[in-house]
C-alpha cells in the first residue's frame, strides 16, 4: 500500500469528493433554477451539466482540474448566497413567495449558505495541500 506522499490518481478523499459532489451539484442546480415550487427542467439540467464539467475534468485527470474545481466551489457558494438573498427579499417584491413563509425560509437559507461556503473552504484547502492532488495533477 503506497504512503500518502505517493498517493496518485482518483482515490481516497478525491474519490469521496467526486461522489459527494454529484448530488450536491444537482441540489445547487435545483436551487438556482427556480423558486421553491417552480423548477424549470431545461435550466436545471443545463446548470447541473455545467457544474459537472469540473468534476469530469478531475476524473479525466486534466492538469487544470483542481483550479476548475476550486473555481466551481466558490462560484456555487457565491451563487447560492446571492440566491438566498434574492429569496429572502422576494416576499417584499411582487413576484416572491408569501410573506408568511419568510420565518421558515429565513431559518433554512443561512444553513444552505453556511454549508456551501464551508464545503468550498474545506475542499479548497484539500485541493491546495493534498499530496494526491499534487501527484496526480502535477
Amino acid at each position: 500500500m503506497p504512503g500518502r506522499a505517493n498517493a496518485k490518481g482518483v482515490g481516497g478523499w478525491l474519490l469521496l469528493y467526486l461522489i459527494a459532489s454529484i448530488p450536491l451539484m444537482f441540489l445547487y442546480a435545483v436551487g438556482l433554477s427556480g423558486l421553491f415550487s417552480d423548477y424549470p427542467l431545461v435550466p436545471m439540467i443545463a446548470i447541473f451539466l455545467i457544474f459537472l464539467v469540473p468534476l469530469w475534468l478531475l476524473a479525466a485527470r486534466s492538469p487544470g482540474a483542481p483550479r476548475w474545481n476550486i473555481g466551481m466551489l466558490w462560484m456555487t457558494a457565491g451563487l447560492m448566497t446571492l440566491r438566498a438573498l434574492v429569496v429572502l427579499i422576494s416576499p417584499f417584491l411582487a413576484q416572491g413567495p408569501d410573506v408568511a413563509a419568510l420565518p421558515t425560509i429565513s431559518t433554512i437559507l443561512p444553513g444552505v449558505v453556511a454549508f456551501s461556503c464551508g464545503w468550498a473552504i474545506v475542499w479548497t484547502k484539500y485541493f491546495r495541500q493534498s499530496a494526491r492532488i499534487r501527484n496526480t495533477f502535477g
